[in-house]
């Protein structure tokens, strides 16, 4: 198992989500086993309660190690003194015992975590046409909260923020037509807008790259012939489709003329002509 290095205050929260997902994907049954690392952060544990590791023995020992080499100044001289008291009365420091003296050290009181949460959310700022991630970032920190801030805060900050994103300006200009307490005139329309607008983009995008990338029923030359393996490929000399036949319809060495499966529906006019891939 792998830990991130041991974090800043600010970084603090990041680096327990990564510490999750690294405690579930170190087991082999990870629902369970993510279930048990969240245990430390419930309000009524405690260090003595995390004593004893259950059906994770293996994996608890495996957390100890790897929390125990990021552990730094203070910390690490505390974490310590506990270690060679449990030692001297034959006792074997767990991984979330360790994990709980962490998030000790980072913790700080219900209201400063308030404060901090919603500066947090304050400092979420959509930049240019980023709005994919202006929303992941809103979403991230609105997940993090204890407490969401009421609803009208939400619609408030989030209009402030894309009031200048041009793709956006009609839902904007209708929003603000309508009358205060109108459906529409809320917090739910402006991120419904917002996220219908990314849907549509990508969509958009999509099929850029399906037009750029030519026809969606062209074949690989290896299926066109029979030979889905592709294992004709090394006792021919094909080089693909004829140059000559493309340019004038017929082989200048004699070549027979092969035509590839089509899937059912329209023919499409790029393949309305057979396709000769024999010339050698």
């Amino acid at each position: 198992m792998k830990v991130l290095a041991l974090p800043s205050a600010s970084q603090f929260r990041a680096w327990k989500l990564a510490l999750r997902d690294e405690v579930a994907g170190a087991s082999g049954v990870p629902d369970e086993a993510f279930a048990w690392a969240m245990c430390v952060e419930r309000p009524e544990t405690t260090f003595d309660s995390l004593g004893e590791s259950g059906a994770f023995a293996s994996l608890d020992a495996k957390l100890a190690a790897a929390l125990s080499k990021i552990l730094q100044g203070e910390l690490a001289r505390q974490v310590n003194i506990r270690k060679e008291k449990m030692a001297s009365t034959g006792r074997l420091m767990k991984g979330r015992q360790i994990l709980w003296l962490l998030y000790q050290h980072f913790k700080i009181s219900q209201a400063e975590g308030s404060l901090l949460e919603f500066q947090d959310l304050l400092n979420v700022k959509l930049q240019g046409d980023g709005l994919r991630t202006f929303l992941n970032d809103w979403d991230s920190v609105l997940l993090a909260m204890a407490q969401e801030p009421p609803v009208e805060i939400l619609e408030t900050l989030f209009r402030l923020q894309i009031q200048r994103y041009q793709p956006l300006r009609d839902q904007l200009a209708y929003y603000d037509r309508l009358d205060h307490g109108h459906a529409d005139r809320s917090y739910a329309f402006l991120i419904s807008a917002a996220r219908r607008h990314l849907e549509q983009r990508r969509r958009a995008e999509t099929r850029e790259a399906l037009s750029r990338g030519g026809s969606a029923y062209a074949l690989p030359v290896s299926l066109a012939r029979g030979d889905p393996g592709g294992k004709a490929k090394a006792k021919s000399k094909g080089k693909g489709i004829c140059r000559s036949w493309a340019s004038t319809g017929s082989c200048i060495r004699g070549g027979e003329l092969s035509v590839s499966p089509l899937p059912r529906g329209p023919r499409p006019k790029s393949l309305s002509r057979p396709v000769h891939f024999a010339c050698a």
